[in-house]
């Protein structure tokens, strides 16, 4: 288990050096995390209230994300979960 200044934990798997899991802490004392779970699949764990800070970031239209590099986000917008519809289990 790591920390960071960003406000992340992270879980490593001792055995192979791979981060299996990252936390974020979000505002209000609420937190959110993505990792691999035991059957190789992605999974995202969240407090009750997280889903308030959650968001899709997709591509603006009319740009091209292959001509930016690793760390540029201009081509990108962050739009909230609800936005294509009701999140299964947030209902």
């Amino acid at each position: 288990m790591s920390g960071a200044w960003d406000k992340t934990l992270k879980i490593w798997d001792a055995q192979t050096g791979t981060c299996r899991l990252t936390l974020q802490q979000l505002p209000e004392g609420h937190w959110a995390g993505v990792g691999v779970a035991q059957n190789g699949r992605p999974s995202l764990v969240v407090s009750p209230e997280a889903w308030r800070w959650l968001m899709w970031r997709i591509e603006k239209p009319g740009t091209d994300s292959m001509e930016m590099g690793p760390f540029e986000t201009g081509p990108f917008e962050l739009v909230p979960l609800e936005t294509f519809g009701p999140v299964e289990g947030l209902e």
